[in-house]
C-alpha cells in the first residue's frame, strides 16, 4: 500500500534531512575568526590560499573560507581546531594520512595536515586498537653472573611435528659462560699442511 507523502510520517522523517548538523557551529566559528591574529596574517599576506568572506544565511556573521579549488573550506582558529579534528577522526578512527586528508578537505589552517597526523598518533583509541601504533620495547641485557648455574633460562619450543611421541622441546641455557670462539679449522689445516 502506498501512502501519500503527507501521511507517511516515518518515511518522510527518515528520507529527509531537515538540518545538516555541522561539527562546529558556523556562528561560533565566525565569532572566533573575528579575533584571530593568524587569520588576519593569512588574509593580508601573500600565500596560496584564496580567502573570501562568505555571508552566513540568516545571521549577521561572515565566515572566512578558502576557495582555492572551488570548494569552500572555513578557516578554523586555534581554539576550535582540536574540536574540528575530533569530530571527523572519532567517526571511524582512520589512519594518519586518511585523517589528514579528511580534515584538510573540509577545513583550512596553517599546518592542518601536520596537526592532524600528530593528533592521530596521540589518539588513545587508535593506540589501543591499531597494531601499528604499539610501541615495541627493545631487548634487555642481563648482568653476567659470578658462577655457573646461578641463572638458568628455561623455555619450551613448540608445538613441533611429533617425533618419538614428543611435540615440545625444553631448552635450558646457563647465563654464565666461559665459551671461547674456536679458530676456523680449515685455516688451521692449511697452515699445517
Amino acid at each position: 500500500m502506498i501512502e501519500a507523502r503527507k501521511d507517511n510520517v516515518v518515511a518522510d522523517t527518515l528520507s529527509r534531512v531537515e538540518e545538516i548538523v555541522q561539527p562546529i557551529d558556523s556562528n561560533q566559528l565566525a565569532l572566533a575568526q573575528q579575533s584571530d591574529t593568524e587569520l588576519k596574517q593569512l588574509v593580508e599576506g601573500a600565500n596560496s590560499l584564496c580567502m573570501k568572506k562568505i555571508k552566513l544565511p540568516g545571521t549577521k556573521y561572515e565566515l572566512w573560507c578558502d576557495d582555492t579549488n572551488g570548494i569552500l573550506r572555513p578557516f578554523v582558529p586555534k581554539a576550535l581546531r582540536r574540536k574540528a579534528f575530533e569530530s571527523l577522526h572519532s567517526l571511524s578512527h582512520p589512519g594518519t594520512n586518511a585523517t589528514a586528508k579528511l580534515v584538510s578537505d573540509r577545513y583550512v589552517w596553517p599546518g592542518v595536515r601536520r596537526d592532524s597526523r600528530e593528533w592521530v598518533r596521540t589518539c588513545l583509541a587508535c593506540q589501543r586498537s591499531k597494531i601499528t601504533r604499539h610501541v615495541t620495547t627493545p631487548l634487555g641485557t642481563f648482568k653476567l653472573p659470578a658462577a655457573k648455574f646461578r641463572f638458568i633460562h628455561i623455555d619450551l619450543i613448540g608445538p613441533l611435528p611429533i617425533s618419538q611421541g614428543y611435540r615440545y622441546c625444553l631448552t635450558a641455557i646457563d647465563r654464565f659462560t666461559l665459551a671461547r670462539s674456536l679458530p676456523d679449522s680449515r685455516h688451521y689445516c692449511r697452515n699445517r699442511g
